[in-house]
């Protein structure tokens, strides 16, 4: 993922690499990386498959859910 916003918080070492915005040496050279590192490879990919989960459709409704709960909380007093 490219280094810059809130990329840097979702992406960790066990679940991506990241690379400089618009450099695409940079870019190139992580996914060379990737390739030539069979066990880095490995790690990727079975971090990627955890972490996929949380973004499921079902877990960012049950998201959007409890902040509204939070809100409705909040201001309906």
């Amino acid at each position: 993922g490219v280094n810059c916003n809130s990329i840097p918080e979702l992406i960790k070492p066990d679940n991506g690499l990241l690379f400089k915005p618009g450099d695409y040496e940079d870019l190139a050279g992580q996914i060379v990386k990737i390739l030539s590192d069979a066990g880095l490879k490995q790690t990727l990919s079975r971090g990627a498959i955890n972490f996929a989960p949380k973004f499921s459709a079902v877990n960012i409704a049950k998201d959007w859910v409890k902040l509204y709960e939070s809100v409705i909380e909040k201001y309906d007093k």
